[in-house]
């Protein structure tokens, strides 16, 4: 269960998959699912497929599943909600240029603090890079490590609002 944690925030610009993920997507969440999206949803979700867009606004429904309202970049919003799984981190396709565009959870690791109080995100040193007081931990390390398998590294620490040093661009040390 997503627990209302949304993986993207307001005001970020994401991709949207390919035609056959959104067209499996639609037929997922429409066809007997018991979320009867198929009234919220985009229609035409396919021909939108690979668009870069802008997040203008999240909500959750049905304990805590994430629906996302689509802009246009500068424009209109797009008529209809979004599942979470029709969004791709942008910066992932840069992934052959830097480690920081490579896949969070191949960098970072959730668990509970010591005393079970924390969700903690390390990376993979053991180095603790943020800690975040939630009610239920063990649903939120959940969360997280969800929310690491479809950001990038650099995404990731930005949307949990930590940085890691040894994210930091090479070019920034000149």
């Amino acid at each position: 269960m997503q627990n209302y944690h949304s993986a993207f925030l307001a005001s970020e610009i994401i991709q949207l998959k390919d035609v056959a993920s959104l067209q499996a997507i639609r037929h997922r969440y429409t066809s007997h699912s018991p979320l009867s999206l198929d009234t919220i949803m985009t229609e035409n979700m396919s021909k939108y497929a690979g668009m870069r867009l802008q997040i203008s606004a999240l909500s959750f429904y049905h304990m805590g599943f994430v629906l996302y309202e689509l802009q246009e970049i500068g424009g209109d919003i797009i008529n209809g909600l979004w599942p979470e799984d029709a969004l791709q981190d942008q910066e992932l396709a840069r992934a052959g240029e830097h480690e920081f565009f490579q896949l969070a959870e191949n960098r970072y690791v959730a668990q509970a603090s010591s005393d079970g109080e924390l969700a903690e995100i390390r990376d993979r040193a053991g180095r603790l890079c943020c800690a975040l007081r939630m009610r239920d931990v063990a649903s939120g390390i959940e969360n997280i490590e969800r929310v690491a398998r479809l950001r990038c590294s650099i995404s990731f620490a930005r949307r949990y609002n930590f940085e890691d040093e040894s994210l930091s661009d090479d070019r920034d040390k000149n």
